[in-house]
């Protein structure tokens, strides 16, 4: 949206990239220099820094998913503490922390990208196709072909 709205204010002026983006609720419009993502604390809404690397970790590694031990490892934590941590700040557990951005991962993927459902769920780190398709159903309440025929819509 950011890149849109830069062309537009390039184009035609500040104030119709401005009333574009009043009309699709976008508060501001950044440069390219800006940041397009809100930083980790304020998408998972802490600041505690044993949790943000640990998330960090986790979305640096979707591909190839860190085990329990080895993220706790990471954080110098056990994984008990780790566990507790997570419970305590995000009301989840690591595994269904971690579960959840990988789906994420997988659901942008089969959307807006050609690549097939099994090619999605081996890129988010899902060794089986029904164990993609099974999780993603509880997640999303349709199947991944379902997500991609409406991406492709």
């Amino acid at each position: 949206m950011d890149m849109m709205l830069y062309l537009i204010e390039q184009q035609h002026g500040h104030e119709l990239a401005a009333s574009v983006a009043d009309s699709m609720i976008h508060s501001q419009i950044r440069t390219p220099h800006e940041p397009q993502r809100m930083n980790l604390q304020s998408r998972i809404g802490t600041n505690h820094s044993a949790l943000l690397e640990c998330v960090e970790l986790m979305e640096a590694n979707i591909e190839e998913p860190l085990m329990p031990d080895e993220l706790a490892r990471l954080i110098h934590s056990s994984k008990r503490q780790m566990e507790r941590l997570f419970q305590r700040h995000l009301k989840i557990t690591p595994g269904r922390y971690y579960l959840g951005l990988r789906l994420d991962a997988a659901h942008e993927l089969l959307q807006n990208s050609n690549l097939k459902i099994i090619e999605a769920a081996l890129a988010c780190g899902f060794k089986s196709s029904s164990h993609f398709c099974t999780c993603y159903q509880s997640r999303y309440g349709h199947s991944p072909g379902l997500a991609r025929s409406k991406g492709a819509a």
